[in-house]
């Protein structure tokens, strides 16, 4: 067995997956809530299969990359790493993962986190499973951002503390491809 250790590499596997839930939750959350004008509605009327489609692979994308971070044998599961950096670490640095840590033990997120295991592995791993995939009602917004703040907070911490840089979030519209009410999704 590996060392859980980050190294950078790691940690830039868990941006790439982290940017992967965070573009396709929004997008999803885009086509619900955003931007719907006479001749969009008229063009999603016209093509509503694809797009009922296209918002059930964002869904199940995000679930699927979501797991990836939290599922209990997948290599870049965020509880390993915090465990080995918080046996390994010292000063301001272990504090700040004891309150990441912390933050996962909280029953709306161990529920949240929960209910994402349940899809991927019960629902969205199988197609042989008949499963009504408009279940994204019950992760509500909020829950899914505690989650995206979660590992953002995460990120955060391992590149000031152990590489010694700062994580950048690019939430403009060049990155998301379309234009979002940007303030809302706007991290600090």
């Amino acid at each position: 067995m590996t060392s859980p250790e980050i190294t950078l590499e790691r940690i830039k596997s868990i941006e790439t997956i982290y940017l992967n839930i965070y573009y396709s939750f929004y997008d999803h959350d885009y086509f619900n809530n955003h931007g719907l004008n006479v001749d969009k509605l008229v063009m999603i009327d016209l093509n509503r299969r694809f797009i009922f489609r296209l918002k059930q692979y964002l869904f199940r994308f995000t679930i699927v990359e979501c797991f990836k971070l939290f599922g209990k044998k997948e290599n870049y599961q965020i509880a390993k790493f915090l465990n080995y950096e918080i046996r390994n670490s010292t000063g301001e640095y272990k504090k700040s993962l004891i309150v990441i840590k912390n933050c996962s033990k909280s029953p709306s997120f161990k529920k949240t986190v929960d209910y994402i295991t349940t899809l991927r592995t019960k629902h969205f791993a199988h197609l042989d499973i008949n499963v009504d995939d408009s279940g994204d009602t019950l992760i509500t917004i909020d829950d899914f951002k505690k989650i995206l703040d979660y590992v953002f907070d995460f990120l955060v911490i391992v590149y000031k503390f152990k590489f010694k840089k700062n994580f950048q979030l690019d939430n403009s519209h060049e990155a998301f491809g379309h234009k979002l009410h940007l303030e809302k999704y706007k991290k600090n």
